[in-house]
């Protein structure tokens, strides 16, 4: 009965010491993104789709280029509700409508400068955070989008109070995508117009699960 009970607390032990350290991996911090866990055919030399892929990037970066050039940005800060400093960049249009645009995990705000270039070609004023715990914002954990919602609650009343006649899209990538949706849920004010989701995950447990299979090939019981 003792050695029974001695090998039950191990393997508690050992649960409890490989759960935490995939917490730490998945949601702790980082500042650089590890490319090793990209799949494999994300590393291969690029021929044939990927070759066409490359072009339109480099098409996509011009045209970005372009608008960062006639557009100067603006670096704002706000704070969330549990004390951290967001950051943020905004772009002018000079117009009643605006897109806030969100990336996705491991990323910073400087990806959605392609998709602010469109939106400003149609007229909107762009604001692109860095999500918690990314880029120049403030944070230990990451939030997967569940505490991003409200992050991004926050950045909507920070638009709001500029433009009573305000109108806005929220268009959200990968983590930002998953947080447009789980913003859509809550109780948006009326000048919040449409949400356009690009790749998001149904919930963080969902991806969780997925990936540790993908990458460890490790159940998510007991993990």
């Amino acid at each position: 009965m003792g050695i029974v009970l001695i090998i039950l607390i191990i393997l508690i032990l050992l649960t409890v010491s490989v759960g935490t350290y995939f917490v730490h991996f998945a949601i702790a911090r980082k500042d650089q993104f590890n490319s090793v866990l990209l799949p494999e055919e994300e590393k291969k030399t690029e021929t044939g789709r990927k070759a066409i892929i490359k072009k339109n990037v480099e098409n996509f970066d011009t045209f970005t280029d372009e608008f960062l050039e006639r557009s100067p940005s603006k670096s704002i800060t706000i704070q969330s509700e549990d004390g951290l400093k967001l950051a943020g960049e905004f772009h002018s249009a000079e117009s009643h409508r605006y897109a806030i645009l969100i990336h996705g995990y491991m990323g910073n705000r400087t990806q959605m400068r392609h998709l602010a270039a469109v939106y400003s070609f149609w007229g909107f004023n762009t604001l692109f955070p860095d999500n918690r715990a990314h880029g120049e914002s403030e944070g230990k954990w990451v939030g997967m989008g569940w505490l991003d919602k409200d992050d991004i609650m926050r950045w909507i009343d920070w638009i709001s109070q500029r433009d009573e006649k305000v109108e806005i899209i929220l268009h959200g990538i990968s983590m930002g995508g998953a947080t447009v949706m789980m913003v859509s849920g809550m109780n948006l004010p009326d000048n919040v117009k449409a949400a356009v989701e690009d790749c998001g995950y149904t919930s963080a447990w969902d991806i969780f699960r997925d990936e540790l299979k993908a990458l460890f090939h490790l159940p998510s019981f007991p993990l």
